[in-house]
Parts: structure tokens; C-alpha cells; sequence
């Protein structure tokens, strides 16, 4: 029988930060559910520059809190889209993920 051996790393900090000008808290964030970071016993601080979510935990854990960050525009006729990076790390940032960079186009929704 084959036995494979999983290495467990756990991440210690998540930046999701903007690439560009700064969001504009009058009509811009990001936003995730707070309980759901306290469940999973990490920590968040945000900014206008992006958000850090921290606490040694498991990836597991925080891809599960990455998929719920959520960014908000309530005047999408001023910006057609937002660049952000996402750059996470363990051993108090010894070691430092690659840039992951994720681009969101801005639609204005007619009802």
C-alpha cells in the first residue's frame, strides 16, 4: 500500500489589499461576516487600503473566510472596476505567498 503524507501548514496573516487608488469609504469597502472570523477563532482589521485577517490557523480555514470577503460599491458610475492582491503567510511571515491578484468589474444592475 502507498501511504502519502499531507503537510499541514497553517497561515498566520491574509492581506487582501488594493492595487491603486485607495477605496473611497463614502461609497467603496469590503465587508465579511464578522461571526464567521470569530468561529474560526482569527482576527480582522480593515482600512481603506484593504483588509488583514490574522490568527495561526489552518488554509483551510482561511480560504473558507476568503470566500467571503465581499467588496461593496454604491456609486459604480464613478469606477469601472477595482484591482485587488491577496498575499497571505505563516511562521510570523517567514514564509510569504505569491501575489495573487483578483480584478473585479463594476456592472450597474437596472430593475
Amino acid at each position: 500500500t502507498v501511504v502519502s503524507e499531507e503537510i499541514m501548514h497553517n497561515l498566520d496573516t491574509c492581506e487582501v489589499t488594493v492595487v491603486g487608488d485607495e477605496l473611497n469609504g463614502d461609497h467603496e469597502s469590503l465587508e465579511v461576516d464578522l461571526a464567521q472570523i470569530q468561529q474560526r477563532a482569527l482576527e480582522m482589521s480593515s482600512s481603506n487600503v484593504g483588509m488583514v485577517i490574522t490568527g495561526v490557523n489552518t488554509m483551510a480555514n482561511y480560504e473558507q473566510v476568503l470566500h467571503l470577503i465581499r467588496y461593496r460599491n454604491w456609486h459604480t458610475e464613478a469606477l469601472f472596476d477595482r484591482k485587488f492582491k491577496l498575499v497571505c503567510s505563516e511562521l510570523n511571515g517567514r514564509y510569504i505567498s505569491n501575489e495573487f491578484k483578483v480584478e473585479v468589474w463594476l456592472t450597474t444592475r437596472c430593475y
